[in-house]
């Protein structure tokens, strides 16, 4: 097994430091070129650990990368310092070795990941058990939430999210150039399909289904 670890962190110091701790302990550590992470395809070789932030800055997001990654022949650890369960989901599913959490102190993280790099195996089995388990119920809501807002056709879902902005109905067929009756029979259909009885009890079903699916909206103000 390949001892090569490539640091995949838009954080430069941080990136600098784990580079230098892991060489410092015989490991044939190295940053990327300064290029789009999707260049890191090519210099991750069979075997190469790719520490890999979840976050990549400008929006990017490194669960997408895990996949090509394993396919390439790396193995893959994921560094995040955040929370987002559907992101850490998707890394396990696509086959990410372990997630490790950035506030861990720093002598621990690089145990971490010479462990990793050694065995392969997660440093902590319990906690990530927990995790594991953790990012496959998020995972699982969001599979739900989808499928009930992919029962809507593509009006009702217009309609839905004018309603969770905060639009009336009678602005909403304003809008359409749709009659007011036209308007509130999409919503009885939307209401039908989200299992509620009235509109605000949608527009709080609606909230709950679109941050489970990642999705944002904000109300008018």
């Amino acid at each position: 097994m390949t001892n090569r670890v490539l640091v995949v962190e838009d954080h430069l110091l941080l990136s600098q430091l784990l580079v230098s701790a892991l060489q410092e302990r015989g490991y044939d550590a190295a940053l990327p070129p300064a290029a789009p992470p999707g260049d890191v395809l090519a210099v991750a070789g069979p075997g190469t650990l790719v520490l890999l932030d979840l976050h990549l800055g400008e929006g990017r997001d490194g669960s997408r990368l895990v996949a090509p990654l394993r396919a390439a022949g790396a193995r893959v650890l994921v560094l995040t310092g955040s929370h987002d369960l559907l992101a850490v989901a998707r890394a396990l599913e696509a086959g990410a070795v372990d997630v490790l959490d950035k506030s861990l102190p720093f002598d621990e993280l690089v145990d971490a990941v010479a462990a990793a790099v050694t065995s392969g195996q997660p440093h902590d089995p319990a906690s990530h058990h927990r995790m594991v388990h953790a990012a496959r119920t998020r995972s699982a809501r969001r599979s739900d939430a989808q499928a009930v807002l992919d029962r809507l056709t593509r009006r009702e879902r217009d309609v839905l999210d004018l309603l969770v902005a905060g639009v009336p109905a009678e602005e909403i067929a304003a809008g359409a150039g749709v009659s007011l009756t036209t308007v509130r029979s999409q919503i009885g259909a939307v209401l039908t399909k989200l299992g509620v009885h009235n509109q605000l009890a949608a527009v709080a079903r609606a909230r709950t289904l679109l941050a489970d699916v990642g999705e944002t909206h904000h109300a008018r103000g």
